[in-house]
């Protein structure tokens, strides 16, 4: 071992040849080395440039068998330092987890603690550490010596030395401690995986320490265990042999895990679910021979079927079906069957499900799991399967439990209605020729929508075209409905079979509704056919017209233009398309506001809150757009109620401030006519708006386009810092005011000798720090504080050092 210091000592370096070497912790060896290197004079020398701190001290040889004649007694400084080292227990672990029997033995004789664990070593007593090693020798010295062989500390996670052992796989050393007196049922505390050595065991699958424990009268159904049962672990780890050892001793084929959760694991989980899940075949044939229940089901709402029938393969779920307690099958509530019904008809096999149909019990010929196997088959897409079904003598029209249908989160009742929502026109046409009834009130238990409208919103025309074709009811109000909603969701061949179709009971207000559906879902092409056949460019619906929804496409405003749209058109707050096309943030808003401006849209007309279109633009930091209504000659002096100029609302607090809004503010200060410098109604200048809005960034960037610091009202804003809401805003705010300062040339405190109240003083810091703290005091005293960095420190380096 490299690097430790060589320390002999000197009464005993001729008389003896065996060696004892010791390695306690840094703060150990800094103690024997210190203690010793001033007293024993020749007898410390260094090693090698590797084994330079090695601590190797030569002691008497001790043996369990014989002990030498000791040499003459070493030094008063050497037992001192030998004493303080072996008065902790580390070193004692330490050497027990190797096995080494002379050194515990030596140790043990100079007056080692043999049962108190420091925290420093994981909580581990040297019985603990010795029986997770396996050192059978080591762990009897220590049993001689007075070690608790029930000993446990929480540190470690309360695990015993039995329970090491049996984890370990240590048979003759697990025997050892039985026989000493270990509890073999005893529940270790604290957290951990496992509460008991038996589950240890069987976690690992021990054969010959599982026997051992039962044996020694371990109890294989302990109640107050927690996480699994000793069998479940079993199972799960497919260790077959361990299983019937268990159930040979009493273990109970469906015992579960009740407590509390285990690493994922429901409540009630079983043995049966573990080997299930993890497919052991020969474990799960075991516990169905002793009686394990297939169709027991966990917390997790799953059973043994579930399982087998969802992850494995065909030889487990058959085995599962043959159990001599399939009966209990029958007691399952219906949306248990169903779901495991469910679960069988995902890969539509018919041969599967037939199966399964002729060997579960069930009243009535299993009507209702047929059934279910159909609706679900059908909401799949399975024509095939579906069909063999159906020619099991089953109606089409079976309405199934919404208790079932529930579970599973379907909307439909019957499997015609089911196929309709999934969209699969095969299986929709094959039931109609079998007979299913369409109910033209809706059948659907949530949406209560007819199945026409439910085809016409999903787009699925081939299957609007069936159910016309099999007799529906197609009124006019149901035609108006559904091409509103094809329309909404821009299935434009819906739309064109509705129109083209029924021509001569289409009506013209019907198609308005549509294309005001069709442009607020943004559809593009759907809105185009129906201005091509004949909806009105001007419609008004829910006080909106056509072009106040179609900023999102520059090929609409041209198309409704070309029918005739009216551009100086207002929706209910006044705002005419223009405002509407300003304040769209998308790549054909430039065009849209070119193609409305050369349709003779007014440039600055005012909403009701007497914004105009250039306002909208700002408040909406749409650069492109505001170059564009500024070179068609914009106002950009104009006022909204408040008194507020586009740059005003370029600074304001409203949206995230980004590269737009700094682009946008150096559009409008390029302006020969624009005052950078212009004040609200309330006597505030953009530099105010930004600076009060925590806005450093924009506040730079004002400043450099040549606003005037000097027209800040600065206590104003040493009021905000006062009543800031957040910590965070708070420094934004400081940051402002540092900016505006700094542009006035002032560099003395603001504040003067006294802080604002409610903050305590900022402490300065040199070039090598990283971060200081701003404590904020409540009012019932409590101190808020939090950390930030050199950079937000500079811009509020006006305050004074402490």
């Amino acid at each position: 071992m490299g690097g430790r210091t060589l320390v002999t000592c000197p009464a005993c370096r001729k008389e003896n040849t065996s060696t004892v070497r010791l390695f306690p912790s840094n703060a150990i060896r800094a103690t024997i080395r210190e203690s010793t290197s001033s007293s024993l004079g020749t007898g410390v020398r260094n090693a090698s440039e590797s084994s330079r701190n090695r601590l190797s001290t030569r002691i008497p040889p001790a043996t369990i068998e014989t002990s030498p004649t000791l040499p003459s007694k070493p030094t008063v400084a050497y037992e001192d330092a030998m004493k303080s080292a072996l008065a902790q227990t580390s070193v004692l672990t330490d050497v027990c987890g190797k096995g080494a029997e002379n050194r515990v033995f030596h140790l043990l004789e100079r007056g080692a603690k043999v049962n108190e664990p420091p925290a420093e070593e994981g909580g581990r007593t040297p019985l603990q550490a010795a029986a997770e090693g396996g050192h059978l020798k080591t762990v009897e010295i220590l049993l001689a010596h007075g070690a608790d062989v029930n000993g446990a500390a929480a540190p470690f996670n309360g695990m015993s030395a039995l329970a090491a052992a049996a984890d370990r796989g240590h048979v003759e050393v697990v025997k050892m401690l039985l026989a000493r007196g270990a509890h073999v049922n005893a529940v270790l505390p604290g957290w951990r995986d496992y509460s008991s050595a038996l589950q240890y065991a069987c976690k690992a699958g021990h054969t010959e320490i599982i026997r051992s424990l039962l044996e020694a009268g371990a109890e294989p159904n302990n109640n107050k265990w927690k996480s699994a049962s000793p069998l479940c672990l079993a199972a799960e780890h497919g260790f077959l042999e361990a299983v019937q050892l268990l159930l040979e001793y009493g273990a109970e084929v469906d015992n579960a895990a009740s407590l509390e959760l285990d690493h994922g694991r429901p409540r009630g989980t079983t043995p049966l679910h573990e080997a299930t899940t993890k497919q052991h075949k020969e474990v799960v044939d075991l516990l169905l021979r002793h009686g394990a229940d297939p169709a027991i089901v966990d917390a997790g709402q799953s059973s043994p079927l579930h399982i087998a029938a969802a992850f494995a393969d065909q030889a487990i779920f058959q085995l599962l079906l043959a159990s001599p307690r399939i009966h209990k099958f029958v007691e399952m509530r219906d949306k248990y069957k169903a779901a495991l019904m469910q679960t069988i008809c995902k890969d539509g096999s018919f041969d599967r499900i037939k199966y399964f149909l002729a060997r579960v019990p069930g009243p009535r010929d299993h009507f209702p799991l047929k059934c279910w196997a159909v609706f679900f088959c059908c909401g799949l897409g399975y024509t095939k399967t579906v069909e063999g079904l159906l020619d099991l003598n089953l109606s089409p029209n079976f309405s199934v439990s919404s208790d079932a249908t529930r579970l599973v989160g379907y909307q439909a009742e019957t499997s015609l209605e089911h196929a309709i929502l999934k969209g699969h026109t095969e299986v929709v046409e094959l039931l109609l020729k079998r007979g299913a009834i369409v109910s033209s009130s809706g059948g659907f238990r949530l949406s209560k929508e007819n199945p026409i409208l439910t085809a016409a919103s999903k787009g699925f025309l081939d299957i609007l075209k069936l159910l016309l074709a099999n007799g529906v009811s197609f009124d006019q109000g149901l035609q108006s409905e559904a091409m509103q909603k094809a329309a909404k969701n821009g299935h434009t061949a819906v739309v064109e079979f509705i129109i083209s179709s029924h021509q001569q009971s289409a009506d013209k207000s019907e198609m308005n509704k549509s294309l005001h559906k069709a442009l607020a879902g943004g559809d593009t092409p759907t809105s185009r056919f129906l201005l091509v056949s004949g909806a009105d460019a001007n419609c008004e619906h829910e006080g909106r017209r056509p072009l106040h929804l179609a900023c999102f496409s520059a090929e609409i405003v041209e198309l409704l233009l070309a029918h005739g749209a009216d551009v100086g058109a207002e929706d209910e707050k006044k705002n005419l398309p223009l405002h509407k096309a300003a304040f769209a943030r998308n790549k054909d808003a430039p065009r849209i506001v070119q193609l409305l401006l050369q349709a003779g849209s007014a440039i600055d007309q005012k909403n009701a809150t007497l914004d105009t279109p250039l306002m909208t633009a700002c408040a909406a930091r749409n650069v492109e757009v505001i170059k564009e209504l500024v070179l068609a000659g914009a106002d950009a002096r104009a006022t909204d109620a408040e008194g507020r100029t586009p740059l005003h609302l370029c600074c304001a607090r409203d949206g995230d401030h980004n590269a737009d809004q700094h682009e946008a503010i150096r559009v409008l200060a390029s302006l020969l006519w624009v005052d950078v410098d212009a004040e609200d109604d309330k006597g505030r200048t953009p530099l105010d708006l930004a600076a009060q809005s925590f806005r450093s960034p924009v506040v730079r960037t004002l400043l450099d386009v040549g606003a005037d610091p000097e027209l800040v009202d600065l206590e104003r804003l040493r009021h905000g810092i006062v009543v800031a809401h957040e910590p965070r805003a708070t420094i934004y705010e400081c940051e402002a005011v540092w900016q505006i300062r700094k542009a006035r040339g002032q560099t003395e405190s603001l504040y003067g000798d006294e802080l604002p109240v409610g903050f305590k003083r900022v402490r300065r810091l040199d070039s090598t720090d990283k971060g200081g703290s701003m404590k904020q005091v409540s009012e019932d005293g409590t101190v808020d504080s939090f950390v930030f960095d050199m950079a937000v420190l500079n811009a509020i380096s006006s305050f004074r050092d402490l």
